[in-house]
């Protein structure tokens, strides 16, 4: 075999290796786009209009859902959920945070900002016994952040209601219930927020038991009398410097 007969030998496996490797390329490439494409978009923004709002309609600003929840439903669980809240917003029931993200932007109208209207109710378990407690928001171990911006909170008074509620961790406007499906920490971003409270408002405004507290505040106003009631169990006045379980930009709760 002559060297040039070797030579063009060398250069057709060459060539044939270069396409063989361009079709595999292509193939690779191709499965990737496609895998992308196929993954599904976490974060999902809903308009929620509680007045005026359907929980079948889409969803956007001309056909919004009626209730948070329906927002949270269809985000995906280990999404981020953005909901705009079009009016006030009264909570006859918790909202569990199923989301890794929930937040909530309130859309004002005429210059006010909606409300976040919590109720207490009254419930039987099933040993009988009968309990009163607010709604709130219920984190699980995938809630990672609940952030409220541009809305105001009202806590209400649970005047008249028989048994009177006597748990302030359990009547949290934010808190978990279980020790084992609750997050390690609990992580709530507040911003362009007014609280206000009842004079006879029962409850702590954070709930935890064995979590860790991380309370982000950016132009919110707290009530006077409020100190004591930030965290469950933390006494009114204590230093957050001094604190092994809370870090937030308040210098003391």
């Amino acid at each position: 075999m002559s060297l040039e007969s070797d030579v063009a030998n060398l250069v057709t496996q060459t060539n044939s290796l270069l396409s063989y490797f361009q079709t595999r390329k292509a193939g690779i490439d191709a499965a990737v786009a496609a895998a992308i494409a196929a993954a599904p978009e976490t974060s999902r923004s809903w308009y929620v209009d509680p007045v005026n709002g359907l929980d079948t309609n889409k969803g956007t600003q001309a056909e919004p859902f009626k209730t948070i929840n329906k927002a949270i439903a269809v985000t995906p669980p280990s999404g981020v959920c953005t909901a705009y809240i079009m009016d006030d917003y009264d909570m006859p029931a918790g909202i569990g945070s199923l989301n890794s993200v929930l937040i909530m932007i309130g859309v004002a109208k005429n210059g006010v900002r909606p409300k976040l209207k919590p109720k207490y109710v009254t419930s039987t378990d099933a040993n009988s016994v009968t309990t009163t407690n607010m709604t709130g928001f219920n984190m699980y171990l995938a809630s990672n952040l609940i952030s409220i911006r541009d809305m105001d909170i009202y806590l209400p008074s649970p005047a008249g209601l028989n048994p009177a509620p006597n748990n302030a961790r359990a009547g949290s406007f934010f808190r978990g219930f279980s020790s084992v499906n609750v997050p390690t920490v609990f992580n709530v971003s507040l911003e362009n927020v007014a609280v206000t409270m009842a004079a006879d408002w029962f409850g702590n405004f954070i709930g935890v038991t064995s979590s860790s507290v991380v309370l982000a505040t950016t132009n919110v106003s707290f009530p006077s009398g409020f100190a004591g009631r930030y965290v469950s169990n933390v006494a009114a006045g204590a230093l957050v410097k001094d604190l092994g379980h809370v870090m937030s930009n308040l210098a003391s709760l």
